[in-house]
């Protein structure tokens, strides 16, 4: 009796794993082409630009917006000394690295097998994974459009990063035109910016 009793508790968790799996590769799928844009160009807003830049270089400048589904997001200084133009790495590498279960990057590809995938609540999924020592925890929200508006990193249980996603659509997919973040490390910069002049790539 108590073999079968761990036995049906056993394949329930598995079924269970399943369904958050099935559910999140869902959800993934409308990151990677079927809601959201797979690729697009953009600028960075005049006023979040040089809130980023603060005094680094002086305008005039533009900051461009470059995604891709399988790279990421970058973000480079033209217009100004090319010294300048990866200036602001540190913050498109943070970006990634809260959106990387989201990306179909190689880094997702790597990691992917090691994602312990869960749906604590209806539109919420919550994504762990052991990086070194370090427990990672991303707590994602769906929101109306079935797109992801609001994302909670955290690393061995303490909350590091907060980013909200507004989403606009251009043609027939949806762009995230506004990015807030919230940092709750003292180290680490916030990183907040809206875009502009949006083109759709293939």
């Amino acid at each position: 009796m108590k073999f079968l009793l761990f036995s049906l508790l056993f394949c329930n968790t598995l079924y269970a794993e399943d369904s958050a799996r099935d559910s999140f590769n869902q959800l993934r799928a409308r990151h990677t082409g079927k809601v959201a844009a797979v690729s697009f160009s953009a600028e960075m807003d005049e006023k979040t630009a040089k809130a980023l830049l603060k005094n680094l270089t002086d305008p005039p400048y533009r900051v461009d917006i470059e995604y891709h589904t399988e790279t990421g997001v970058r973000l480079l200084v033209r217009d100004t000394e090319p010294f300048y133009e990866q200036a602001l790495e540190s913050q498109a590498k943070y970006i990634n690295a809260m959106l990387l279960p989201l990306l179909s990057s190689s880094g997702y590809l790597r990691l992917q097998k090691a994602f312990e995938i869960s749906i604590p609540k209806e539109k919420s999924y919550q994504v762990n994974y052991k990086r070194g020592d370090i427990d990672t925890q991303y707590l994602f929200q769906e929101g109306e459009l079935g797109l992801i508006d609001h994302i909670t990193y955290y690393e061995n249980d303490k909350k590091n990063f907060l980013l909200e996603i507004t989403w606009k659509k251009i043609e027939e997919f949806y762009v995230p035109f506004k990015i807030k973040s919230t940092s709750y490390e003292s180290s680490k910069q916030a990183v907040s910016f809206q875009i502009q002049n949006i083109q759709l790539k293939e």
